[in-house]
Order: C-alpha cells, then sequence, then structure tokens
C-alpha cells in the first residue's frame, strides 16, 4: 500500500517507469521506455505498463508484484493504451486500432473502426461488460460496448457518438463519457445500443477530460481531472440533475493534434482580462515562435501555430515546448512536431 509508480514523460530520452520512494520522497527509475508511456495499472493479475506511440512503435510489460517486470513479447512494437481485467479474470488489451481478449495465455485480436483511447469494465454485478472509447476527431467517435465470448471477440454494440471520447467511468447505473472536444465534454449515458445521453457540466470551462477517480471510497461521487481543473461531481440522480463543484480551478493549456503535422491548435482558458505571452521554444531554450504578446479577455481562446518560427520558416521534426504566461503563473506544455 504504500508503493507508488508513475508513467512518466511525453516524448524524451527519460520516458519510462519510476517509482516513487516514500521514505526518501524521490522518484526512483524502474525502465525507461524509447516511446512516450500510456498508463501503469494493478490489476488482479498483476502490474502493467503501456507504451507506444503512432498506432505501431511501443509494448507492454507486466510484473507480479512490482518487483521484477518482463516484456509480454507478443505485444512487441504495438501502441499499447489501455489495459482492463473483467471479473472473471479475462484480460483485455487495446493497441491502436485493435483491442485483443486474452484465452489461456493467446491473445485473439479484433479490428475497431477507430483508435481505442480507453476500455472501461463495469462494476459488480455487471463486470462482464467492457466498453471501449474510440475516436481521434471525426464522425464516427462513438463509444461501444464490446461483445464476446468463448475468448473470442465477436462484434461491438454502438452505444452512442461523443467527439473525441476519452475516457469512460460509471455513476448509479450510468456511463460517463469524458471528451477531448471544444464544444461538449461531458456526459451521462445509458450502457445499452442507442442510449439516453445528457450532458452534464455546463458553462465550467471544460474543453478536455482527462481521468477520473472516485472520492470519498465506496460512494458514488466522483473526482474528474480536466483541462481546466478538478471538478467533484455530487448528488447527480437518475433523472440527470446534480452539479459538478469545483476544487481547483487551474487555467491550463493544451494542443490538439499531438504530435501534429503540419499544425496544432494550442487552447487556453484565463479567469480574467490579462496580460498573454505565449511563446513556443525548442529544447535548447531557445525561443522559435511568438504566437501572443497582449492583453487578452476573460475566457477560452485558440492559436494555431503552423510549425514555422518567427522568420516564417519551417522548423524540423523534434519536440518543442510550449510556455504560456498569465500573469505571474507559467505553464509549459511539449508539442511533438513530426514529418
Amino acid at each position: 500500500n504504500n508503493r507508488i509508480f508513475c508513467a512518466f514523460g511525453c516524448g524524451s530520452n527519460s520516458d519510462g517507469l519510476y517509482e516513487f520512494n516514500v521514505t526518501t520522497q524521490e522518484f526512483e527509475l524502474v525502465t525507461y521506455c524509447e516511446y512516450p508511456p500510456h498508463f501503469v495499472k494493478k490489476l488482479s493479475s498483476g502490474f502493467y505498463f503501456g507504451y507506444g506511440f503512432w498506432n505501431m512503435y511501443g509494448g507492454l510489460l507486466h510484473s507480479p508484484n512490482g518487483d521484477e517486470w518482463t516484456a509480454i513479447d507478443f505485444f512487441n512494437y504495438k501502441d499499447v493504451t489501455d489495459i482492463e481485467e473483467n471479473g472473471n479474470g479475462t484480460i483485455f488489451v487495446s493497441a491502436g486500432y485493435t483491442i485483443y481478449i486474452e484465452n489461456n495465455g493467446i491473445f485473439n485480436s479484433f479490428e475497431t473502426p477507430l483508435r481505442i483511447n480507453d476500455i472501461y469494465v463495469r462494476n459488480y454485478p455487471n463486470d462482464d461488460e467492457v466498453y471501449i472509447a474510440c475516436g481521434q476527431g471525426s464522425y464516427s467517435d462513438a463509444v461501444y460496448r464490446v461483445e464476446y465470448e468463448d475468448g473470442e471477440i465477436i462484434g461491438l454494440t454502438f452505444i452512442h457518438g461523443f467527439g473525441l471520447p476519452n475516457r469512460i467511468y460509471e455513476y448509479e447505473g450510468y456511463l460517463v463519457i469524458g471528451c477531448i472536444d471544444y464544444y461538449s465534454n461531458l456526459f451521462l449515458v445509458e450502457p445499452e445500443e442507442n442510449g439516453q445521453v445528457q450532458q452534464i457540466g455546463h458553462g465550467l470551462g471544460i474543453n478536455g477530460v482527462y481521468c477520473f477517480e472516485f472520492y470519498p471510497i465506496y460512494t458514488p461521487n466522483f473526482m474528474v481531472g480536466t483541462d481546466s481543473g478538478v471538478f467533484l461531481a455530487t448528488n447527480l440522480t437518475s433523472a440527470f440533475e446534480g452539479e459538478l463543484n469545483e476544487i481547483d480551478a487551474t487555467t491550463l493549456a493544451y494542443n490538439y493534434p499531438n504530435p501534429f503535422n503540419p499544425s496544432t491548435t494550442i487552447s487556453f482558458s484565463i479567469p480574467e482580462e490579462s496580460k498573454v505571452d505565449l511563446i513556443v521554444y525548442n529544447i535548447k531554450g531557445q525561443k522559435i515562435k511568438n504566437l501572443v504578446n497582449k492583453v487578452l479577455t476573460r475566457g477560452d481562446h485558440t492559436v494555431r501555430w503552423y510549425g514555422k518560427n518567427n522568420n516564417g520558416k519551417e522548423v524540423s521534426s523534434g519536440l518543442y515546448l510550449c510556455r504560456l504566461r498569465i500573469g505571474a503563473q507559467v505553464i509549459t506544455r511539449k508539442l511533438m512536431m513530426i514529418k
């Protein structure tokens, strides 16, 4: 219970799996990974660490106890984005556009129409139900239920279409869908084909949902980690009523797509009219492009960077840093240009 594992990185040479030592308050490297990590998880069958890039490079490591980590060779050179386990211990793994089901040590595959961003297994007594969030920004982005029997995936049931669905959770018999979308981002939906759907969290300035967690333990309340802060959902009902309460609203910036070529849109929100500086640097700390240097009004803003420096010349492939300064607050994000 006092062991904390972290998947660190977004495209640098120090990307990898780390363990936080509670006694020394330091991070200790477990293993480097060649490509950005996606997750580290503890399931009943052990610990898992998945990583990858661009739907083709990556892998999956496993450890029964958190001490010795070994690669699951089947997933070498696969961009492993998630892993989950249903109530009877069957493992499901997503890699790019493919979902895998384990059957006596063999992984059987099923091709999905879109990239899989998240796998979710419902709570008991419905822990045989497996759902996936698929999409990268097309009109066919959606959440599906995975249909399977005898160690084979036999199809997908369409639940509902969403814009860039990124994470799935569960509340009082409903699925909670978190999206990375400028206009609609947090929903309740019935876990059935073409289920009723309702947007929640209106007016909170959320553009992207990145994670869910329960709070406090064993209660229906849950926390939502977003681009504009952490929110606590309480008193939601089956009639789709209730509220999201802000815990810690922090101005954050992100860009989409990332990696990108030839351009990317950087989004940010400011709580009040402020002087804003938005600058792109290379990894040596050299200034590449001034994107914003003026007073902006309160609210959401977007700026597009076309991968060119201040002289109008296209930059080379690689990692860049985007620094947002609002008053005394400075936030930095990584941008990956590929060609």
